[in-house]
């Protein structure tokens, strides 16, 4: 009880610092059910991370950060864990933000700070440790967007080497048996077909 006096007078501390209609709004979320059940999500995300950073401390050898916080979500958060090992793996393998540009761009649209980070193999510990602390239906959101984006630029991909005439078939959802290249055989086939084909005239009583 004396710990939680003095969190609280350490919170009150930082009225002046964040002003004090910051802390009037955290009362109303705290007076809400639901939001005070999504805080205390983000309260325990927080924890998780603290966790496998102190865990790391004074070990020669370390395994990744993304890595320590997995391990324990799957303890304490079984569904999220899969999640983000499902979205550490695509990771890994290319299938999801397969260039530096997707992962910042990725990282910008939800707050994600991936600071000096400059590769992607280096940028999936930031990713998943700011995800960990997000609330489950979040995580799950960000998971099915990525996977859908991906898919969407797969397919853009392999129609713009459709249209270039590099060779690569179309997706498999399109009949591309209809598609015609331009100066190919049956292309100019047609042409000539047509050109031996006499106008027809209708006559006009």
């Amino acid at each position: 009880m004396k710990e939680d006096a003095q969190l609280l007078a350490e919170l009150a501390r930082l009225i002046d610092r964040y002003g004090p209609e910051r802390f009037a709004r955290l009362a109303s979320v705290l007076r809400n059910p639901e939001e005070a059940r999504e805080l205390a999500t983000v309260v325990e995300g927080a924890l998780v991370v603290r966790r496998s950073t102190n865990s790391r401390k004074g070990q020669a050898n370390q395994t990744p950060l993304g890595s320590r916080i997995l391990e324990i979500l799957k303890k304490s958060e079984p569904e999220k864990y899969q999640l983000l090992a499902s979205f550490r793996d695509d990771f890994a393998a290319g299938k999801i933000l397969s260039s530096m540009r997707l992962v910042r761009g990725f990282a910008d649209e939800n707050g994600i700070v991936l600071g000096s980070v400059s590769s992607r193999d280096k940028a999936i510990t930031p990713l998943l440790r700011s995800m960990a602390a997000l609330p489950l239906s979040r995580v799950q959101t960000l998971v099915q967007e990525t996977a859908r984006e991906q898919a969407d630029d797969r397919s853009l991909a392999s129609w713009s080497d459709v249209i270039m005439g590099r060779g690569v078939k179309p997706p498999s959802s399109c009949d591309h048996s209809t598609i015609t290249q331009p100066g190919s055989p049956s292309s100019i086939n047609k042409w000539q077909s047509e050109q031996r084909t006499p106008n027809r005239t209708v006559d006009v009583p």
